[in-house]
């Protein structure tokens, strides 16, 4: 009988702790990074237009970059992403694997060329965090 309770209690704990040590130093969940400031957010953008400036101009392919290489600035890393996918117009940040993964896209609107949006996706949950009017990239507009 106390072999069984034994068990229980390990399992217990188990549940607890395991969530807590695989949140601990990796990256933020979807509602902590949701739940940042408006100053957060315009530093992550910045740093998203920095990576979209290094693509050569005129070009329409996408690239994929490896969340920890060195090239990504610091606050991006900081996120702990899988992988980054970086085009002349946009940026998807995907974080973590599976179940909690959720991604993060810097992108000029369709409907408003002017308009740059940071979106996070999470379960079919879409939340625009941070926005900005600028003009598009240069490249965005083909023989110019």
């Amino acid at each position: 009988m106390n072999s069984i309770v034994y068990r229980i209690k390990a399992m217990a704990c188990l549940c607890l702790v395991v969530p807590l040590l695989s949140s601990c130093g990796g990256s933020p969940s979807y509602r902590s990074f949701t739940g940042r400031n408006q100053s957060y957010y315009a530093q992550l953008v910045g740093a998203c237009d920095k990576v979209m400036a290094q693509l050569p101009n005129g070009t329409t392919e996408e690239r994929k970059i490896p969340g920890n290489d060195e090239s990504l600035p610091l606050v991006v890393r900081d996120l702990h992403p899988a992988y980054v996918l970086v085009k002349t117009n946009a940026m998807f940040i995907k974080i973590g694997e599976g179940r909690g993964s959720y991604g993060i896209t810097w992108y000029l609107s369709d409907a408003q060329r002017s308009l740059w949006q940071m979106e996070t996706y999470a379960e079919g949950r879409r939340q625009v965090v941070f926005s900005s009017l600028r003009p598009p990239p240069k490249s965005y507009f083909p023989g110019k």
